[in-house]
């Protein structure tokens, strides 16, 4: 397909045209579409549209100097990471302009992403006891949420992931959880690595499951005919946004002064199980983008998984076993 894009976009131009960004750029991701993800592909053409075309739309390619890249870093705003998220996209597009149009030079060669803050500044994870206080909230106040973000807790699965799980996917027998596919903006896929994995099924989870599942077939959701385990009331897919109030409102209720998201909770589940087991039980788990190489070079049991989790949420689990929740909408 890489090859197929290059000899399109050479086809395209002449030896001796010159091309400006722009138009380069819709030549450029005309040819990246058929091989990205929806979700990748909005994210490219939303970059290029809002915050560099405008400004550097207008430059012929053989013109654009690293100069010019780093002034137009400079200019954007936005937090370290949104400007690096940015920048990547410029450089990933340019870099293929130097192999497609043989130009003399990098435009991005040498300029630096901007220095970004650690973890520690701005951790966006709970520690375990926090965990265990957010959950009883949502148990409390929250209930209809509680199956979903104790499965975001215990599993460590983007909210794409998760909301995207079918009953099918959770095997009791064996105590595992299957993550096959992703959704973005409702567009079923493969997950952000293109490959599926295995998580444990604490019977904390195993529980609240059985009780989503019980609560849908007692409303006749319509999305149990497509098998959606955290289906809406419509039956459809869930957005990340459907989960940020009762977030922040359960957040409010701990008294919990930063800041606190959804993908907070993989964070936590990361950060939690790292404590206690190997990078490769914990890629293996989270799904992490070295995870292909890390599965291909190592195999990690189930058992050993297990392990992992139910020393991080042993106390949560007896926790939740002394106490049952309502569940539903």
């Amino acid at each position: 397909r890489e090859h197929l894009r290059r000899a399109t976009l050479v086809a395209e131009t002449t030896r001796n045209e010159r091309l400006r960004v722009r138009e380069y750029a819709e030549r450029w991701l005309r040819g990246k579409a058929p091989a990205l993800k929806k979700s990748s592909l909005y994210r490219y053409a939303e970059t290029l549209d809002l915050h560099i075309l405008p400004q550097l739309g207008d430059y012929y390619l053989d013109a654009l100097s690293p100069a010019d890249v780093t002034a137009w870093r400079d200019a954007q705003i936005g937090r370290p990471a949104t400007i690096n998220g940015r920048l990547r996209v410029l450089r990933t597009m340019l870099r293929d302009a130097v192999a497609d149009l043989d130009l003399p030079r990098d435009p991005c060669g040498r300029v630096r992403t901007l220095r970004e803050k650690r973890d520690e500044d701005d951790p966006n994870r709970l520690t375990s006891e926090e965990l265990r206080e957010l959950l009883d909230v949502f148990r409390r106040d929250h209930a209809e949420w509680y199956p979903l973000v104790l499965t975001l807790a215990l599993t460590g699965a983007r909210f794409g992931e998760a909301s995207a799980l079918k009953w099918t996917d959770i095997d009791e027998k064996n105590g595992v959880i299957r993550i096959r596919r992703s959704h973005w903006r409702g567009t079923v896929d493969s997950t952000k690595t293109g490959s599926s994995r295995t998580v444990p099924l604490p019977d904390v989870l195993r529980d609240a499951l059985r009780e989503q599942r019980r609560r849908l077939v007692v409303e006749q959701n319509p999305g149990l005919s497509e098998g959606w385990v955290f289906p809406s009331r419509a039956g459809t897919l869930l957005f990340g946004p459907s989960l940020r109030k009762p977030m922040r409102a359960a957040c409010r209720t701990l008294g919990l002064d930063r800041r606190q998201t959804i993908h907070g909770l993989r964070r936590t589940f990361n950060n939690l199980v790292r404590q206690v087991a190997t990078g490769e039980v914990v890629r293996s788990m989270t799904g992490h983008v070295t995870e292909a190489m890390t599965e291909h070079y190592s195999h990690v049991e189930l058992e050993e998984k297990r392990r992992a989790v139910a020393t991080v949420f042993r106390d949560l689990a007896t926790e939740s076993g002394r106490s049952g929740g309502r569940s539903g909408p």
